[in-house]
Formats: C-alpha cells, structure tokens, sequence
C-alpha cells in the first residue's frame, strides 16, 4: 500500500490513524495491537504508546522517512540557540549530544502538539532565564528536553512550551517575553 500524506498540518502517523478510522477499523487495530502487546495504555501521558515489542517490530521495517531529515535539521537548530551571534557555546558541552537531543526532540514532538516554532521559542525563553546568572546553571540541550530526576522523568522544555503557551494566551507575545 503507497500513501501519499499532503496535509502537512499533522503527522503522516497521525494522518495514517485518520484514515484507518475513517475506513471503521482504527478501533479494531488498536483492540489487537494491545492483545498482541505492541500498544499499551499510558497512564502518565493518557496516550496510547509503543512497547518495546512494537518498536521492535518498527524497526524491522525498512522505512526512508523525511522525518528523520527533519529531525536532524530541527535538531541543529535546537542545538544552535545554546551557542551566541559568533557560534561559541554559552557553556562548555551545553549543546549536549547530538544523539541524545535528536532522540528526545523525537520523543517530544510524539508526546506534545507544540510546534517546532514554539519549542525553539521555548527554548529561547529558558535560555535567556538562564543569562541573569551569567548560564551558571544553563543545562546540557539534551537535558532541557527530558532529564530523569529521582525516578522522574522532568522537563523544563515542556515548563517552557506551557509558559509561553499562556502568555500568547494572554495576548504578550514572545517578543515581549524575551
């Protein structure tokens, strides 16, 4: 089956979903994708996820996405806020992992539905937070994403992206954030 997505509003998975609920059988896949254990529920995120038999199986699929090319130049421009106007790091390593930020970009766009507008906005409201101290405590990029803190996954991106969310709510722009 060849699918060609053109609404680039959502993501080829989520346009894919549309259409097999449309056809009647999104629940029906969904009900054996869970007996089968590829799917659980997530109670955290109130999202239906991937185990890790399901992302075994994916990976068994030879699939060229242009996601990944997106990802990878996303990625750079995440990476690229932590450096200043002549491309020196704010902090030695703050740009963190290459792998690490693709990886938990990835994971973030899955989880949220914020742009990737609004996340490098984010990112530049966290970093300028940062610049009153001089970046002391400036973290890794890949940390700003998802950082484990006893136990608990914690991320001041997503802090960010709710902060900036509710002052466009309130009608300030980032600009008059930043």
């Amino acid at each position: 089956m060849n699918l060609t997505i053109v609404n680039k509003d959502i993501s080829d998975n989520a346009a894919i979903y549309l259409y097999l609920l449309n056809e009647g059988n999104g629940e029906l896949l969904q009900k054996e994708l869970k007996n089968k254990s590829y799917i659980k529920y997530d109670d955290k995120t109130f999202s239906l996820v991937l185990t890790s038999k399901g992302k075994a199986l994916i990976k068994k699929f030879n699939v060229q996405s242009s996601v990944n090319v997106d990802i990878e130049e996303f990625t750079k421009k995440y990476r690229d806020l932590f450096k200043d106007e002549n491309g020196k790091t704010y902090k030695p390593g703050v740009t963190g992992s290459k792998y690490a930020c693709e990886e938990r970009l990835k994971e973030f766009l899955n989880l949220y539905s914020y742009s990737k507008e609004h996340i490098l906005g984010a990112t530049k409201k966290y970093i300028e937070s940062e610049r009153q101290s001089g970046f002391k405590y400036l973290q890794k990029a890949h940390y700003v994403i998802k950082k484990k803190v006893d136990g608990v996954d914690e991320s001041r991106l997503l802090t960010f992206c709710e902060e900036l969310q509710e002052d466009s709510n309130e009608g300030r722009t980032m600009f008059d954030i930043i």
